[in-house]
C-alpha cells in the first residue's frame, strides 16, 4: 500500500494546528515542522505503508505556476483577496517550505514534484499509473474526492476524520454540506462521485480563483443535478421550454446562456485531475523529484537546533523506531521500499 501525502496542504494544516511553538534559537516558528513530522510519524505508525510518497507544488517560485494560468490568468492569485495579515501568515509558512522538504527529505520517502505542475495533477497522475496498487491520498483538498476508486481511498483530516471509499462515498458526502446538519438523516444531501464533480465545475473554487456560474449558488447546483440530472440536460430541457414559448424563473435562461455554458466547460477542463490534462506529462526522473535518504542523525541534529527537545522527546522516539527512517535494504530502483 502507498501512503501518499499532499505535502503543502497537510503543512498548512500543521502550522495552524501547533501556533504557540516557536524557537528561541533561531526565531522561527516552528509549529509547521513538528506538526508535519509528527502528523507523519502517527499516520505511518497507523497504517504501515510499504511506501511514502509526498506531493508538492514547485517550491521554488521561478519553476511555479501551471498551465491553467494560459486560461485564467487569475489563477490561485489569491493574495489579491486575503487580508493583509492573512497574507503575512502564508508568505511565512511559504517561506519555512524548501527547509521542510531538506528536512523530509531526511525520511525514507520518494519526493514528488515537477516545474509548472500542481500536486494535484501529480496525484492524478500517479492514480492512473498505479491503478492496481491500493493507494491512500492525505488531503482536505475535496477537488480530489472524483479521483477516489476502488484503489485509491481518500483519508479526509478533520473532527472526526473520514475515510472516503469508493463504496462509501455517497453516504460520506452528507458530511460536506452544512445544511444536512439541520435536517433528518433520511433528507440529507448527498451525491455520487460524478456528480460531486459536477457539482464543483457548477460551483467553482474560491479559494483557487475560479468562478462558477453567474447565479448559481449552492442550492441551485444541487437542483441541476438532483432534478435535472445533470447541467447538460439541464440546458437542453429549459432551451426547449423556451423555444416553445414556456414560462421560466428568471435565473433560468442565465444558467442556460451561452455565457454560463463557456464557464461550466472551462471549469470542467481545469478542476478534472484525470490524465491527460494540460500540456505535461509527469516526469519521474525530472530533478525535482527525490528519494529520502533515512538520516536519523541529521534530523537529531535538525531537531536540536530547533529546540524540539522539550516538545518532541516522544517523536524523536518514535522516529527512531519507524519505518521512515530505516535505511533502503538495496539500492533505490523505481520505488522507494521499506
Amino acid at each position: 500500500m502507498i501512503l501518499l501525502i499532499d505535502v503543502h496542504n497537510m503543512a498548512h494544516r500543521a502550522a495552524h494546528s501547533h501556533r504557540e511553538l516557536w524557537s528561541k534559537n533561531s526565531g522561527q516558528f516552528t509549529g509547521l515542522y513538528y506538526g508535519m513530522f509528527n502528523m507523519l510519524v502517527k499516520l505511518v505508525n497507523d497504517l504501515k505503508p510499504e511506501h511514502v510518497w509526498l506531493v508538492s507544488d514547485p517550491n521554488d517560485y521561478a519553476n511555479k505556476g501551471c498551465w491553467r494560468t494560459q486560461y485564467l490568468p487569475d489563477y490561485k492569485q489569491r493574495h489579491k483577496t486575503r487580508k493583509p495579515d492573512e497574507e503575512k501568515q502564508y508568505q511565512a509558512i511559504q517561506n519555512q517550505l524548501p527547509e521542510l522538504r531538506t528536512a523530509l527529505l531526511q525520511l525514507n520517502v520518494f519526493w514528488f514534484e515537477q516545474a509548472k505542475m500542481e500536486a494535484d495533477d501529480i496525484i492524478g497522475h500517479l492514480r492512473m499509473m498505479y491503478a492496481d496498487t491500493p493507494i491512500i491520498c492525505v488531503s482536505t483538498d475535496k477537488d480530489m474526492f472524483p479521483l477516489i476508486s476502488p484503489n485509491f481511498t481518500i483519508y479526509y483530516p478533520g473532527k472526526p476524520p473520514r475515510w472516503l471509499t469508493h463504496d462509501n462515498f455517497f453516504e460520506q458526502s452528507a458530511h460536506f454540506f452544512k445544511e444536512n446538519k439541520k435536517l433528518p438523516a433520511e433528507q440529507q444531501i448527498r451525491l455520487t462521485l460524478d456528480q460531486w464533480a459536477e457539482y464543483r465545475w457548477l460551483q467553482g473554487d474560491k479559494s483557487d480563483m475560479i468562478p462558477g456560474l453567474p447565479s448559481c449558488a449552492e442550492k441551485r447546483a444541487l437542483m441541476i443535478l438532483r432534478e435535472y440530472g445533470g447541467y447538460n440536460n439541464f440546458c437542453n430541457l429549459i432551451h426547449t421550454k423556451m423555444s416553445v414559448g414556456e414560462k421560466v424563473t428568471k435565473t433560468m435562461p442565465k444558467l442556460e446562456s451561452e455565457n454560463s455554458q463557456r464557464v461550466y466547460a472551462l471549469n470542467a477542463h481545469l478542476m478534472r485531475l484525470n490524465p491527460p490534462q494540460g500540456p505535461d506529462k509527469l516526469d519521474m526522473g525530472n530533478p525535482l523529484c527525490a528519494v529520502g535518504s533515512a538520516n536519523i542523525d541529521w534530523l537529531k541534529q535538525w531537531m536540536a537546533y530547533h529546540e524540539f527537545s522539550d516538545s518532541s522527546g516522544s517523536l524523536l522516539a518514535k522516529l527512531e523506531t519507524s519505518p521512515l527512517c530505516r535505511t533502503l535494504s538495496s539500492p533505490y530502483d523505481k520505488l522507494p521500499s521499506y
